[in-house]
Order: structure tokens, then C-alpha cells, then sequence
């Protein structure tokens, strides 16, 4: 439901570049099409890089940045 909203939201971005809602539960999955999205751009980071690792970081990267964003709105709801 979110996933829809965003992209109608930002349906004349799509002329210009590629928009890829990304949603992330906390204890859950990523969404279909972010899941997809990711493994293209891991796929070409590891073509330009030469890292094999470096699809592994960027997926690595999405529960660090998920916990440094709930600190974040953590920090202003407490205020």
C-alpha cells in the first residue's frame, strides 16, 4: 500500500530516472521490487568495483542504516 503510494507520488520521476520505493520492516522483508532493484545495483557495483564482496555490503548496509535512522526519530519524539 505504501510501496503504491510513493510511486504514484513520484510517477514523473520515472521520464528521468528509475524510482524504486524501498520498504524495510524492522523484523521483516524488504519488498519484491527493492529486493530486485538492489541485486541489480550490487550486481553493477561489483562489475565496477572488481569486489566480489561488494553486493554482500551494500545489503549489509540496510539494518545499519535502518537502526541509525529509528535512533534518530527516537531522539525527536522523546523532546
Amino acid at each position: 500500500m505504501v510501496v503504491s503510494d510513493k510511486v504514484a507520488k513520484h510517477d514523473k520521476l520515472s521520464l528521468q530516472a528509475e524510482f524504486v520505493p524501498i520498504a524495510v520492516e524492522s523484523h521483516g522483508p524488504i519488498n519484491t521490487d527493492a529486493i530486485q532493484f538492489l541485486s541489480k545495483l550490487g550486481s553493477r557495483l561489483v562489475e565496477t568495483t572488481g569486489d566480489v564482496r561488494a553486493s554482500l555490503f551494500l545489503f549489509q548496509q540496510i539494518p545499519v542504516v535502518m537502526q541509525r535512522f529509528n535512533s534518530v526519530i527516537g531522539y525527536f519524539m522523546i523532546e
